[in-house]
């Protein structure tokens, strides 16, 4: 049986050695599938908070690697 995760109440706070910025976009993807990411932009914002349901209907049975990044509106992406 597929699962879906839900990812809900994760906050973001986006600090930068320099100065805040502000997330304007995040993607994820599963395992080490980096082409087929999802990427979805935002409005601007010092303070994310991220509460949504990925569709894992695609994977194949078994453990996977959730990753996601955040993006700032210099175009650095989070660790």
């Amino acid at each position: 049986m597929k699962k879906v995760i839900f990812i809900t109440g994760l906050t973001w706070l986006c600090a930068f050695a320099n100065a805040q910025s502000n997330i304007n976009q995040y993607e994820y993807w599963f395992d080490s599938d980096f082409t087929n990411r999802v990427t979805t932009n935002v409005s601007p914002s010092q303070l994310f908070t991220l509460n949504s349901a990925v569709n894992t209907a695609n994977l194949n049975n078994g453990l996977h690697t959730f990753h996601i990044r955040f993006r700032d509106e210099d175009l650095n992406f989070s660790p």
